[in-house]
C-alpha cells in the first residue's frame, strides 16, 4: 500500500482542478488541503483542511478583489502567507500549485519549498500558458487588449511556463497550450482530469433510448466570448428553425452546484467551440453522469494522438465548422447519441480517465515515480492553433501582430519548427 501523505493544492481553484485533486487523491487514504489565495466565483466544493491552523488562516490569506480597505486585506494576506511558509514546509510532503502563481509573489516560496524537500508540482489549465497570440482572450472577436498589451503579456507568460519549469518537480499541462515549455512535461491527457466525484449516472449502453420528454441541450458557458457562445446560440437556433424540437439551455456566471444540477436533465452539451483538449471541465463532468458531449475546435491530430495513447474516445470533437451537422445528428439519432455517451462515460469512469486510475498516477507523480510514456516532448509538438479563438480572427490577428513587432516577438527560439509553422499559416 502506498505511504499515505500530506498534500496541498494552492494558491487558486480552476475549473474545479482543485477540488478534484483534494477529492481523487482523499480517496486513497492522503491528507489533501486546499488553501487559496483567491476565492472562486462558482464555488467549487472544498473540504475543510486538516490542519487547524490553516483552518484559522484560510479567511486571512484570502486577497481582496476590491472594496472598502482592499490594500490592508491584501498586506494581511500576504503576512499571513509568509508566516505559514515554515509550517507548511515542516507538514507537507508535496505541495500542487494550480497555474504559474505560488502564494507569494515571485515563487520564491516554491523554490524555497523545493530546497526544504517538499516535492513541489505545477499543474497548467489552459489560458495561463498557452501564447497570449494564440489565446481569445487577447486574439479573438471583440477582444480589448491591444498589441501592446499582448506583447507584454508574451514576455510574461513564457517567462511564468520556463520559470515553473525550472522550479518544479513536475509540470503538468495540456500539449495544445505547451508551445512556451522547453522541457518534457506531464500531459494532462495521460494523467487524466481529476474531478470531485459526485454521483454519477449510469450511461446508455447500447441501442436507442427510450422515448422521452423534449430533449434539452445544455450550454454553460464560463465567458460566453472564450467559449463561442454566439456561435453556438445561433446554430441552435438554426436547428429549431429547422423543425427540431429541443429547449436550449444557456446560463453562465452561476454556481458549479447550479450546473450540476442542469447538467442531471441534460440529453446533449456543448462546451464550447474552440477547444484544444479532449474533454474540457463541463465536458468531463457530463461524460460521468451519462450525456452525450459535444467538443469542438482545430485540435484534431492531438486528440487523435491521446485517443491512440489512452483509449479516449473521439466522436464527441469535430472541427468548428461541422458544429451544426453534428449538433443535428446527436439531436435526430438516439443511437448515435447514445453510443457517444456511452464511450466517454466508460472512459472517465472505468477506462483511462477513472477516479482510481487517476489517483494513482498523480500518487507517482508525487513520489518522482510518474511513467516516461506521461510525458511529452515539446518540441515534437507543433500546433500553430489557438483556444477560443476562431482560426480566421487568429491569423489576422497574428499578421497584425508580427508585422508591429517582427517574428522574433512570437518568442519561440527554442521552437523553430512552431515559428515557421505560424509564419507559414499566416502567409497561406
Amino acid at each position: 500500500m502506498t505511504k499515505r501523505r500530506r498534500i496541498l493544492v494552492t494558491p487558486r481553484e480552476i475549473a474545479g482542478v482543485a477540488s478534484g485533486l483534494q477529492d481523487t487523491l482523499g480517496a486513497r487514504g492522503h491528507q489533501v488541503d486546499v488553501l487559496l489565495r483567491w476565492a472562486h466565483p462558482f464555488a467549487y466544493a472544498l473540504r475543510p483542511s486538516r490542519s487547524w491552523l490553516l483552518r484559522a488562516l484560510s479567511p486571512l490569506v484570502l486577497e481582496a478583489e476590491g472594496g472598502s480597505h482592499a490594500r490592508l486585506r491584501r498586506l494581511v494576506s500576504l503576512v499571513a502567507r509568509v508566516s505559514l511558509l515554515p509550517y507548511l514546509a515542516a507538514r507537507y510532503d508535496a505541495v500542487v500549485f494550480i497555474g504559474p502563481d505560488t502564494l507569494v509573489r515571485g515563487s520564491w516560496d516554491r523554490r524555497l519549498l523545493g530546497r526544504l524537500g517538499v516535492r513541489t508540482i505545477t499543474v497548467f489549465c489552459g489560458s495561463e500558458a498557452r501564447p497570449p497570440y494564440l489565446d481569445g482572450w487577447y486574439a479573438g472577436a471583440g477582444s480589448t487588449a491591444s498589441l501592446d498589451d499582448t506583447r507584454a503579456a508574451v514576455t510574461r507568460t513564457r517567462e511564468r511556463v520556463q520559470q515553473a519549469e525550472r522550479e518544479s518537480a513536475a509540470v503538468v499541462n495540456h500539449p495544445g497550450g505547451a508551445q512556451f515549455h522547453t522541457l518534457p512535461f506531464l500531459d494532462w491527457t495521460m494523467v487524466g482530469f481529476a474531478q470531485r466525484q459526485q454521483p454519477v449516472t449510469a450511461a446508455t449502453t447500447g441501442g436507442a433510448p427510450a422515448p422521452a420528454a423534449r430533449l434539452r441541450v445544455l450550454h454553460a458557458p464560463s465567458d460566453p466570448r472564450m467559449k463561442g457562445t454566439y456561435e453556438i446560440r445561433a446554430a441552435m437556433a438554426a436547428l429549431q428553425q429547422e423543425g427540431l424540437d429541443f429547449e436550449y439551455v444557456e446560463i453562465t456566471g452561476r454556481s458549479h452546484a447550479e450546473v450540476l444540477e442542469l447538467l442531471r436533465g441534460a440529453d446533449l452539451v456543448v462546451d464550447q467551440l474552440y477547444s484544444d483538449s479532449l474533454l474540457p471541465g463541463l465536458a468531463t463532468e457530463a461524460a460521468r453522469s451519462g450525456t452525450a458531449v459535444l467538443v469542438l475546435g482545430f485540435a484534431a491530430a492531438l486528440i487523435e494522438d491521446a485517443a491512440a495513447r489512452t483509449g479516449a474516445p473521439t466522436a464527441h470533437y469535430a472541427h468548428p465548422d461541422d458544429l451544426l451537422v453534428r449538433a443535428r445528428r446527436l439531436l435526430t439519432d438516439p443511437e448515435h447519441r447514445a453510443s457517444v455517451a456511452a464511450e466517454l462515460h466508460a472512459f472517465v469512469t472505468v477506462g483511462h480517465w477513472s477516479a482510481a486510475a487517476i489517483g494513482q498516477r498523480w500518487e507517482r507523480i508525487i513520489t518522482g515515480d510518474a511513467d516516461p510514456a506521461w510525458y511529452d516532448v515539446p518540441t515534437e509538438i507543433v500546433y500553430p492553433y489557438g483556444c477560443s479563438v476562431s482560426a480566421r480572427d487568429d491569423v489576422a490577428f497574428l499578421r497584425s501582430y508580427i508585422d508591429r513587432f517582427g517574428a522574433a516577438a512570437l518568442e519561440l527560439d527554442h521552437h523553430p519548427q512552431l515559428a515557421g509553422a505560424l509564419l507559414a499559416l499566416i502567409e497561406s
